[in-house]
Parts: C-alpha cells; structure tokens; sequence
C-alpha cells in the first residue's frame, strides 16, 4: 500500500509558529482551525488534545512534578 508510511501535517495560519518546537502542537491547532467551521465539536476535541500537549510540554521543559498516572484535569489544577 503506497503511502501508508508518509506523515501529514497541517499548516495553519495561527499555529504554525510552534512547528520548529513541538511538531505535534502545530498539528492539533492546524487540524483544529481546518475544521472549526465544518465540525466545532471535531475542532474542539483537538483542541482538548492541544491543550494536554501543551501541559505535558510546559511540565518537562519547567522539570515540574506530576503522579505518573494523573489526569490532565489533576495537572491543570495543581
């Protein structure tokens, strides 16, 4: 099956800023701004999933602490 192995990515108008940083952040916001009009529930589920990523980042890269099994609702309230 040609193709099966390749990675897409989405570019976007707002978040193509991360993509030298953190790949995956400007994917989620560039899927999210491509289907906002289309499906607002689709885009705000990537949203949610921008948001544990950038959690998950802001915490390794301030070395913070975390329960190895917490959930992100318990990182963002710490």
């Amino acid at each position: 099956m040609a193709g099966m192995n390749r990675i897409y990515f989405m570019k976007s108008t707002n978040f193509e800023f991360l993509r030298p940083e953190n790949n995956l952040l400007a994917n989620l916001g560039g899927l999210a701004e491509a289907v906002l009009h289309l499906d607002p529930g689709s885009a705000l589920t990537r949203l949610r999933g921008f948001a544990e990523e950038l959690t998950k980042a802001i915490y390794k890269e301030e070395l913070l602490p975390r329960m190895p099994q917490s959930s992100f609702y318990e990182w963002r309230i710490q």
